[in-house]
């Protein structure tokens, strides 16, 4: 399983969970009141579901493979999509 990849996930999970859009006066802001010592269960959660969502999905091989002419570097990023937009899609 990539490392990167996992990290990468699990930030924009959690950043979809913590942070709240708040519009006031036609004016938007984000509400990080969540990025703190008060999101850490939120954190512990993300950082629990995004790798064993990876693991599933490399386990069963559920990822777009590419042919063998590709090179290995983007094809291993063809293979993040799949486990990329199902992790986020949970959260």
């Amino acid at each position: 399983m990539p490392v990167a990849g996992v990290q990468y996930t699990a930030q924009i999970s959690f950043s979809f969970v913590a942070i709240d859009t708040l519009l006031n006066k036609g004016n938007l802001y984000l509400a990080t009141d969540m990025i703190g010592t008060k999101g850490l269960i939120c954190a512990f959660l993300v950082a629990f579901i995004v790798p064993n969502i990876y693991y599933f999905c490399f386990k069963h091989n559920v990822t777009i493979t590419l042919p063998d002419a590709i090179s290995q570097n983007i094809a291993q990023a063809f293979k993040n999509i799949i486990p990329f937009a199902l992790a986020t899609t949970f959260f």
